[in-house]
C-alpha cells in the first residue's frame, strides 16, 4: 500500500506540473503549432525520464519507492500519449497533414533522441 502512496503522490505532482507548463506554452506561443504545450512535455518528459533511468540505474542501492514516486509517478503523470494521441487525431481529421507531420515527428524522434541524451548526461555525470 505504501508503493501506491509515493505513485498517486508523484502522479498529483506531475499531472499539476503538466497542467502549468502546457498553459504557460499555450500562453507564450498561442500561434505557432497546434498541440505546442504536449510536445514540450512530451519531449521534456522524454529528457528527464532518461536522467531518472540513469540515475537508478547507476545508484542501484536507492530505495523502489524513490523510483515509483519520481518515474512512475511523477513524470508518468508529467508526460502522456494520450493527449498526443488527440491531438494528432484532430490535425488529421482538419485535413492538416504538415502540422501532423512536424506534430508526430517532434513527439516521436524528439522524445527518443532526448531519452538517449538524458540517459548518456546522467551516465557521465554519475560515473
Amino acid at each position: 500500500m505504501t508503493q501506491v502512496l509515493f505513485v498517486g503522490i508523484g502522479g498529483f505532482i506531475g499531472s499539476v506540473l503538466r497542467y502549468l507548463t502546457t498553459g504557460w506554452v499555450l500562453r507564450s506561443y498561442p500561434n505557432l503549432l497546434h498541440g505546442l504545450g504536449t510536445v514540450m512535455v512530451n519531449l521534456l518528459g522524454c529528457f528527464l525520464i532518461g536522467l531518472a533511468a540513469g540515475l537508478f540505474s547507476v545508484r542501484g542501492h536507492l530505495p523502489q519507492e524513490y523510483r515509483l514516486l519520481a518515474i512512475t509517478g511523477v513524470l508518468g503523470g508529467f508526460t502522456t500519449f494520450s493527449a498526443f494521441g488527440l491531438e494528432a487525431d484532430y490535425l488529421l481529421r482538419q485535413g492538416d497533414f504538415i502540422q501532423l507531420g512536424q506534430y508526430v515527428g517532434l513527439n516521436l524522434i524528439g522524445g527518443i533522441f532526448l531519452v538517449g541524451l538524458g540517459l548518456f548526461i546522467s551516465h557521465q555525470l554519475l560515473r
